[in-house]
């Protein structure tokens, strides 16, 4: 049997559980998954608590990073991509871990400097390239930029 406490209302306002006062809804931040919606603190004990804890929870924060090496990464490669750690460090051999257009030796997936190019219309992923072919290509699909460029080039030979 599962127990679930429901958080008690008196007219129309609800009971913070760290100052234990009686205050409107709009004091308290939103909770998806809680029963109501809404935190169990209110905004102002919240705060309170993270002004105390604010440099344990950055070291937690920081040997967490290092425990979970890529993993925001492989979060946002599915997300953007649809495309597994799996998959992107296959795609990372069969280009031989370099850049598909400069050649350029790529770190991997734990890298800020690696980029998933793909089709901005499809959304159909091509290949991995490093930050600055990556930027350049961007500027390069651009037909308006493109000519915008080459205009300001002629006229400054």
């Amino acid at each position: 049997m599962i127990k679930i406490k429901i958080q008690q209302y008196v007219d129309g306002k609800k009971r913070c559980c760290a100052c234990k006062q009686y205050l409107s809804v709009g004091a308290f931040g939103k909770n998806k998954n809680s029963l109501d919606g809404l935190a169990t603190n209110c905004t102002n004990c919240r705060h309170l608590w993270y002004n105390i804890n604010r440099e344990k929870m950055k070291i937690r924060s920081r040997e967490w990073r290092k425990t979970h090496l890529g993993y925001q990464k492989t979060v946002g490669l599915k997300y953007k991509y649809n495309l597994t750690a799996d998959e992107y460090q296959n795609l990372l051999t069969k280009q031989n871990g370099v850049c598909a257009v400069c050649k350029v030796l790529l770190v991997g997936l734990n890298s800020r400097q690696t980029n998933v190019d793909h089709n901005h219309v499809t959304g159909k992923v091509r290949e991995l390239l490093c930050s600055r072919c990556n930027i350049g290509l961007a500027y390069i699909e651009d037909n308006d930029f493109h000519l915008k460029a080459v205009a300001y080039l002629k006229k400054h030979k």
